[in-house]
């Protein structure tokens, strides 16, 4: 929470600047946005009914991808062929492409 201190607020925004848009560890991604557009893409739990925009975003994901953006803890599973979202309290977003 920004404390009203301008160099604490300049030393915050250094830190987010140096992060990395995308990270990729193994077979995990991390972004905020989306793996599409890491810094403001949105993927909701209603896109499950876009498809289009699903297996867009699956063709970029090597196996998991964590994303942030909507605060909206859940998983999201493609399997044979359909998508599935769980919603739960323990979850990040979380793309699986199998």
């Amino acid at each position: 929470m920004p404390d009203g201190n301008p160099a604490q607020m300049t030393k915050r925004w250094q830190f987010l600047s140096e992060l990395p848009r995308t990270l990729r560890e193994g077979p995990f991604t991390f972004v905020h946005g989306s793996v599409r557009n890491p810094l403001s893409e949105y993927v909701f739990p209603e896109d499950t009914h876009n498809p289009k925009k699903l297996e867009r975003l699956f063709t970029l994901i090597d196996r998991y991808a964590f994303q942030g953006h909507t605060h909206v803890p859940a998983s999201l599973l493609k399997t044979a062929g359909s998508f599935h979202l769980t919603r739960s309290a323990a979850a990040t977003h979380c793309q699986v492409r199998s």
